[in-house]
């Protein structure tokens, strides 16, 4: 794994062993991205924005103008704008692979650039979460945008170069208001970089002028609708400061909780691993440039900030640590080209080799799978049941497509019985936080009384839709299709006719 020479021939494979990647990466994000809109709980909403040209400022608005703008010119049917917007994420993720290796070539020699590139392009959290229409992707790919932007002030702190990280900011300012972490970072780049010059701050501040200049150009709906803004804009802070449902802070998983339930599923062990390690080794080494330095504390920022939050809402919680993947898989390939090219012995080369394909291949493993899984879905199963027994039955939030009610174990279940209702459809989306927050302390009464009820649902008769793979972000929840055709009392020796006790269905 040496590095090419510097020729039109070099030059050219790149060029095509890029295209490679990007069109490998567009096609897994793109597939099966026409699952039913009802599976992700923020989607609808999104649509629903995107269709009247309304807003509740909870998120800034880059993510629906970018839609409204392209439907003005196709004008779909809301079907087809759900679509499109799924596209549109597809195209986001593209991007950010794109400009990733735009921002990465300088530091890692060929192929450790493409092979980097490859391995987040084809790593699972980004694979999936490029098929939602959500805010995640279009901020991590537009913060990757803005440390190029940054990258390239720093090479030449021109006015030109000062007014293209404000645009890049402004940008990643528009698509979520996390993105304000990255003014937190510009404000210590002189304190890295020591250079305190009145040349350099003027110029940084003009970036900062840029930037704002772009958020409001984008948001303009905030002038005529600021108090909607207000209560948009606090609500998110206050959602921050107080959590979701849960309530999970920090010291219960000694500031490890993204690390274990997001980093981990979302680039799979064995790249987190060689991503940890090799940030490790070059922290203790002290071997970082000022690029790297400041990659660092991009990473410190905003994982600190989610791990310090209360806020980690499930199911999604996952995409919370998309920004930091593109800085993880950056240094896991460092890493390995540090190991591949440093050690005299032959032997080390080859575990270098051997782990370059491990971080490539099981991370492309799982985001196929998952990929395939999309649209075989286990609430699609769970309602061919429901239909087959052609009886009534209640859905709960992430239980099918459309939900009835937010949780059905606050549901009355003899008075539903007399109303007709034959099963009530629970989604592990909903029942597992309550089970897991029931063992935190410090929560929100309902959390402890929702998981009694729960519990006490659970002990009627009900058929289990398991994944064939794994849940993951929004995707394929364990569906329990419970029956209350018998109260518990009379069917607690026998199940109620042809539903068998807790049976595992795929």
């Amino acid at each position: 794994m040496s590095e090419t020479p510097n020729s039109s021939a070099a030059a050219g494979f790149r060029r095509s062993a890029l295209s490679a990647v990007l069109i490998l990466s567009a096609c897994l994000y793109l597939w099966n991205n026409n699952f039913p809109l009802g599976y992700h709980g923020d989607e609808g909403k999104k649509l629903r924005f995107a269709l009247t040209n309304t807003q509740d400022f909870q998120h800034p608005l880059l993510l629906l103008q970018a839609i409204r703008a392209v439907n003005g010119f196709l004008n779909l049917e809301p079907a087809g704008v759900a679509l499109l917007g799924r596209i549109l994420s597809a195209l986001y993720a593209v991007l950010l692979v794109a400009f990733f290796y735009l921002l990465m070539r300088d530091f890692l020699p060929f192929p450790y650039d493409l092979l980097s590139t490859l391995g987040l392009g084809t790593s699972p959290i980004l694979v999936v979460h490029a098929h939602y229409i959500k805010e995640d992707v279009l901020l991590t790919m537009l913060c990757v945008l803005s440390l190029f932007g940054l990258f390239r002030f720093l090479k030449q702190p021109s006015r030109a170069n000062a007014a293209l990280l404000g645009l890049f900011t402004g940008l990643a300012l528009s698509a979520h208001y996390k993105a304000i972490l990255l003014v937190g970072l510009y404000a210590a780049v002189p304190v890295i970089a020591r250079d305190y010059s009145g040349k350099f701050l003027r110029r940084l501040f003009l970036a900062a002028a840029v930037a704002a200049g772009v958020f409001v150009v984008i948001d303009y709906p905030l002038i005529s609708e600021f108090g909607t803004f207000q209560q948009g804009f606090f609500r998110e802070v206050r959602h921050a400061s107080r959590g979701h449902v849960l309530r999970v802070y920090p010291l219960e998983h000694w500031f490890g909780f993204h690390l274990i339930y997001s980093i981990i599923p979302g680039m799979t062990a064995a790249a987190t691993l060689v991503a940890i390690g090799s940030l490790a080794y070059f922290l203790m080494r002290r071997q970082l440039s000022l690029q790297e330095k400041i990659l660092v504390l991009y990473l410190l920022l905003f994982h600190a900030v989610i791990e310090l939050s209360p806020l980690k809402p499930a199911p999604g919680f996952i995409r919370y640590v998309l920004p930091e993947i593109p800085v993880l898989i950056y240094f896991a390939f460092k890493g390995l080209h540090a190991l591949d090219a440093a050690s005299p012995f032959r032997g080390a080369k080859v575990i270098a080799r051997g782990l370059v394909a491990v971080a490539i291949a099981v991370p492309l493993e799982s985001a196929v799978r998952l990929d395939y899984y999309f649209n075989r879905d286990t609430r699609a199963q769970a309602g061919r049941y429901i239909a087959e027994q052609r009886r009534r039955a209640v859905f709960e939030w992430y239980g099918g497509a459309r939900a009835q009610v937010m949780s059905v174990a606050e549901i009355d279940v003899d008075a539903a019985r007399q109303k007709g209702v034959a099963f009530l459809v629970a989604s592990s989306f909903q029942y597992d936080r309550y089970f897991y927050g029931a063992t935190l302390k410090d929560q929100p009464p309902d959390v402890y009384r929702l998981a009694a009820a729960y519990e006490k649902l659970f002990s009627y008769p009900y058929v289990e839709f398991a994944p064939a793979y794994q849940s993951f972000a929004f995707s394929n929840p364990t569906v329990r299709v419970v029956d209350i055709r018998k109260p518990r009392d009379a069917g607690a020796e026998q199940p109620a006719a042809g539903i068998p006790e807790k049976t595992d269905r795929r």
